[in-house]
């Protein structure tokens, strides 16, 4: 779980117990600096989209250990303005919805780019099924729905005022939205 304003990521049990945590409580920049976003790779690394402060992505193996960070403030491909949400691909891909750059980037789990899909107002969730299909939402608000290749294949109109969470259950071919100021 992303606890954003105490600048850390705490690992809970199925008992909602905690188990771990990274960063410092209440200090930003170590390493986190109001991280917006957290996922889990199938090998338990840990990757988190450091958003509002940080712009940056950390690596972390499923122990805790930092293995790298990428990113910087920017508009250039590969850089950020707001990683504002993050998911692991199954297929070993990590994908970061950038916010203020109004574009979703793909990343191999070193950090070097692969690719940059535009088409977007200001992307605020994002989640991978498995078969790699990425959903996207956007302040638009829409939901876009793009192959593991970025290609384009389908767009909807769910909610009102825009879902800032998303996350599937893929049993009951359920998709769940978390939407901001609804009506």
């Amino acid at each position: 779980m992303v606890d954003r304003d105490a600048h850390q990521i705490v690992v809970f049990d199925r008992n909602r117990q905690v188990v771990s945590r990274l960063g410092q409580r209440h200090q930003p920049g170590n390493p986190f600096n109001h991280p917006s976003c957290v996922a889990i790779a199938l090998d338990g690394d840990i990757f988190v989209a450091d958003g509002y402060g940080g712009t940056v992505v950390h690596r972390f193996s499923s122990s805790g250990e930092p293995i790298c960070t990428w990113g910087r403030r920017g508009t250039a491909a590969g850089d950020f303005l707001l990683p504002h949400a993050i998911c692991v691909m199954k297929k070993g891909s990590v994908v970061v919805a950038d916010r203020e750059n109004n574009r979703v980037q793909k990343f191999d789990f070193s950090g070097a780019l692969q690719a940059v899909w535009t088409g977007f107002f200001r992307p605020t969730a994002i989640w991978a099924d498995r078969d790699d299909r990425l959903y996207v939402t956007d302040q638009v608000p829409s939901l876009t729905v793009l192959d593991a290749d970025g290609n384009f294949l389908s767009r909807c109109r769910p909610v009102l005022n825009g879902a800032h969470g998303i996350c599937g259950d893929e049993d009951r071919g359920y998709i769940y939205l978390a939407e901001i100021n609804p009506s």
